[in-house]
């Protein structure tokens, strides 16, 4: 019965330990441990940013911008900590890198030809799109982040730390109850409020010069029927996005 009892703990601890060979509960031996097989994940991280910084790379190209290699970095380092904080609060829907770099980042930037600055209020600015890949493309501008909603106004200042930005301010605001000490030169939004109601919104926040930028997907020919001011329809293209995208450009309201 010993001797069963012997065989059976050897296997017990051969399978739990990853020992070759029997134990001699008598007279213990030394064995050599079996080499375990553990993930490189500095090599894993290095390879996944090397893959973002690729498709980042060619897609800022495709939109003939042009980034300095520090504003590229963190970008990267930008998705990372979307990644990291997507898990607890649900910042965006996008899952992948990909996503973001396609359906976000890029889509941000294809605006930043239509920027003129220097004063830009990004309304709803969620994860800090459009705003913070504009801000990194176009240091020279001052840019006000505004979003109502404490997750996500917590995560931008986060951003900001991280980042070292120094052109970007983040207010947890109502955009009614947003009344600041300076106007804005442009007005940007993302697939926020209907045209009408945006201009309705921000009307206290413009002077004679302020051009509304509103963000969106198919021609919004419905919306653009319902107003009467000097409007100007850009069309989009983002790289490697098969889905149609257009800014509308709102002066005099």
């Amino acid at each position: 019965m010993l001797n069963y009892r012997i065989a059976y703990l050897n296997l017990m601890r051969y399978f739990w330990d990853g020992w070759g060979g029997f134990y001699n509960l008598s007279k213990p031996q030394k064995f050599l441990k079996l080499p375990s097989l553990k993930l490189n994940m500095d090599a894993i991280t290095t390879k996944e940013n090397s893959d973002i910084n690729q498709l980042l790379t060619d897609g800022i190209q495709s939109l003939n911008l042009t980034l300095l290699p520090t504003a590229l970095q963190k970008i990267i380092t930008y998705i990372n900590l979307i990644n990291k904080w997507n898990k607890v609060y649900n910042l965006t829907a996008a899952r992948t890198d990909k996503e973001l770099i396609v359906n976000h980042v890029l889509d941000s930037l294809s605006i930043a030809p239509y920027i003129k600055g220097p004063e830009i209020l990004d309304v709803g600015s969620g994860a800090g799109f459009p705003g913070i890949p504009l801000a990194l493309a176009l240091p020279q501008y001052n840019f006000t982040l505004l979003d109502c909603l404490n997750k996500r106004t917590r995560f931008l200042n986060q951003v900001i730390i991280e980042l070292q930005l120094k052109n970007i301010t983040v207010i947890q605001n109502q955009i009614e109850q947003f009344h600041p000490n300076k106007y804005f030169n442009d007005i940007v939004t993302r697939a926020t409020y209907s045209i009408s109601d945006m201009m309705e919104k921000v009307k206290h926040l413009c002077c004679n010069s302020t051009r509304l930028l509103m963000m969106k997907g198919k021609y919004p020919q419905q919306e653009l029927l319902s107003i009467t001011t000097t409007y100007t329809v850009h069309e989009l293209q983002v790289p490697g996005l098969n889905a149609e995208r257009n800014l509308i450009e709102i002066l005099n309201f």
